[in-house]
């Protein structure tokens, strides 16, 4: 579609209707009102089933979802009473035009509790100006009449013709397609409303069970969400490219990419947690398992930032075959570092799992830990390392009382490079005791807290990949002097509404489920 720019005034008249369902439609999925949901039949029943992308919001969140989102944007934007700010800068914007439009009389009274959005990717469509459009549940059919009747009344939109039987006008650029279809107000290029003015008469993307299954395992508490059919968008990214890119047109052409099932986008607000989620085919996320894997549960339990990879020895090395630049690159190692790409590197390497600890310059720890799936291999590269660094004339020293390895002191750093080698992982770490932590901690990760809370906050079969707390790394900023400066000072109590975020991964059957959840503190300080 061809969005318009609700900031130039004579732009705004020119498309006030989309830009009052626009602003209003999507402010309000984040505010809502005291109401119970509505029953009305969903937005998808007049979206065709050869969407390609179709996304939903609730407008008027009510019950335990309503306060959920509520209190969620309280906490994160220091709003007390987010649903009246949102109306006073919406009708802020709306005096910047000509038509003197407000949401308390011209889109309250008629606006239903979802809308939605659809993309078509049919014969002459493509990426910068695709066919679609939006839509909007209408409680008030009469009241949204009276809106459409102004808008051509005040010269924003004209009379444009009748399709099937449903009258539509379009907006002075004809760029805009306007019409009621049924219980909803569709605005959107004339394709995207021919297609939806055809599936209210007929099959809809609702009758499509690919679709409905998809939909049926998502969040129920959702807030707003989005449903991606990859099968029709393969095609129109192959028509995108400048140039052929070998590797990507067998991909799309592959079977696997012609079979791929729908993706889905999920956005969850509650009083304690904002949650997104994103699933689709198992086959997009390589699996945290295998030879070599590391788990951030390992790492030690006073981490206030923990991440880790899966086992990317395979695919690093195949990333860099399928460029055509691996004959380089092991050339260039060779030649550097003595060593041998596969062999000494990837032919071993698992998984990659990272952490940060301390509050302050002077108890700042962490490290790298390198998971392998061949213990001698990884052991050797140790003591190759310890002579490469020693060539380059840096001072080493053994290590003492923890795996095999060396220390390596850099004037500008407070604790020296520890390199340990024990069993089938391999630590690079700041400090001997970071390195120590890091293959034996004397508490995991996964026991201690807030690491424990963080890694549960994603919810049962998840394997976490990324966990960072706010509280340590806010007052190791604080140590650092930043509390001084007036735009951190500025930004500390939003930041300082989150509790942690967490990111994982769920693998069941031939799905993948990535989660990323940021949990909120208990309450704030205004």
């Amino acid at each position: 579609m061809h969005p318009p720019q609700p900031r130039r005034a004579a732009r705004l008249r020119s498309t006030a209707l989309a830009v009052l369902l626009l602003l209003a439609a999507l402010l309000f999925a984040a505010c809502g009102s005291e109401d119970e949901q509505q029953s009305a039949a969903g937005p998808a029943t007049v979206v065709p089933p050869s969407a390609a992308l179709y996304g939903e919001a609730l407008v008027r969140p009510g019950g335990d979802v309503g306060e959920g989102v509520r209190t969620a944007i309280r906490r994160v934007a220091r709003i007390d009473d987010p649903g009246a700010e949102l109306v006073r800068s919406l009708d802020e914007e709306f005096a910047e035009g000509a038509g003197s439009y407000s949401y308390a009389s011209d889109i309250e009274p008629w606006l239903g509790d979802t809308i939605g959005g659809f993309l078509l990717a049919g014969s002459g469509a493509d990426l910068e100006h695709p066919d679609g459009a939006f839509v909007v549940a209408v409680r008030d059919r009469d009241a949204a009449e009276k809106l459409l009747d102004r808008t051509r009344a005040d010269g924003d939109s004209r009379r444009g013709g009748t399709i099937d039987g449903v009258s539509y006008d379009v907006d002075e650029q004809e760029e805009l397609a306007i019409a009621l279809v049924g219980d909803f107000m569709v605005v959107g290029t004339l394709p995207g409303l021919r297609a939806a003015v055809a599936a209210s008469r007929g099959e809809s993307l609702a009758d499509s069970a690919r679709f409905t299954d998809a939909v049926d395992a998502l969040d129920p508490d959702r807030l707003a969400w989005a449903w991606i059919d990859p099968r029709p968008l393969l095609p129109l990214v192959l028509a995108e490219q400048d140039e052929v890119d070998p590797e990507l047109t067998r991909l799309l052409d592959s079977d696997a990419a012609r079979n791929a099932e729908p993706a889905t986008v999920s956005l969850t607000a509650r009083a304690d947690e904002i949650v997104l989620d994103v699933a689709g085919d198992a086959d997009v996320l390589p699996q945290q398992e295998g030879e070599g894997a590391v788990s951030i549960r390992d790492l030690p339990g006073d981490a206030w930032l923990a991440l880790a990879t899966p086992p990317l020895g395979a695919l690093i090395s195949r990333s860099i075959r399928q460029s055509g630049q691996y004959d380089t690159a092991a050339r260039a190692i060779r030649e550097v570092a003595g060593l041998d790409l596969d062999r000494d590197l990837l032919g071993w390497l698992g998984g990659v799992a990272a952490f940060v600890r301390g509050t302050s310059p002077l108890d700042l720890g962490g490290g790298l830990v390198l998971g392998s799936s061949d213990a001698a291999a990884s052991q050797r590269l140790v003591s190759r390392l310890e002579r490469i660094v020693g060539n380059m004339g840096l001072p080493t020293a053994p290590t003492t009382g923890a795996g095999d390895g060396f220390q390596v002191r850099i004037p500008q750093l407070p604790q020296p490079i520890v390199v340990l080698a024990e069993g089938d992982r391999v630590a690079i770490a700041l400090g001997l005791a970071s390195a120590r932590d890091a293959l034996d901690p004397s508490e995991s990760f996964a026991d201690g807290e807030p690491g424990k809370s963080a890694i549960a906050s994603l919810g049962d079969g998840f394997e976490p990949s990324l966990v960072l707390v706010f509280d340590p790394l806010l007052n190791l900023l604080g140590s650092l002097g930043l509390d001084s400066d007036p735009d951190f000072r500025s930004a500390l109590p939003y930041l300082g509404a989150y509790r942690s975020l967490a990111a994982g991964t769920k693998y069941e059957d031939d799905r993948v489920e990535l989660r990323i959840v940021a949990a909120l503190q208990d309450s704030t300080t205004p």
